[in-house]
């Protein structure tokens, strides 16, 4: 069973303090396996290499999601799997922009890339 967790918060300035504003609550499960990821894609830019493309798992089920196993073989069950474990950083990251083609219409593009950029985004 899970753990209920209440909070609420107020305001407070020279002039005195605010009624409190409650959150919903929130309930904390013991941890669980995570679900799992999103089904992979396939694909190959050369006769010798494959790469593989994956969405995160939405939920860790009560803990951090730390790694991703990923394994790859050419025998459907795996019987000799190459094994490849891959990190997982929590690293955010979020671009916005007003570009636009002018005059705009729905065939109208354009290219944004962020390369191993690591500064600030504003």
């Amino acid at each position: 069973t899970g753990v209920n967790y209440y909070a609420r918060i107020r305001s407070v300035n020279n002039f005195g303090i605010s009624e409190p504003i409650n959150a919903m609550p929130f309930s904390l499960s013991p941890g669980q396996v995570p679900d799992a990821p999103k089904a992979p894609y396939l694909f190959s830019t050369s006769a010798t290499s494959v790469n593989v493309i994956y969405e995160e798992a939405a939920y860790g089920n009560g803990r951090t999601i730390q790694q991703y196993v990923i394994e790859i073989d050419t025998s459907p069950t795996f019987v000799n799997p190459n094994v490849l474990t891959e990190p997982v950083d929590h690293l955010i990251q979020r671009v916005s922009t007003n570009a636009r083609s002018i005059p705009w219409n729905p065939s109208s593009f354009f290219t944004l890339s962020l390369g191993d950029y690591h500064g600030d985004y504003s």
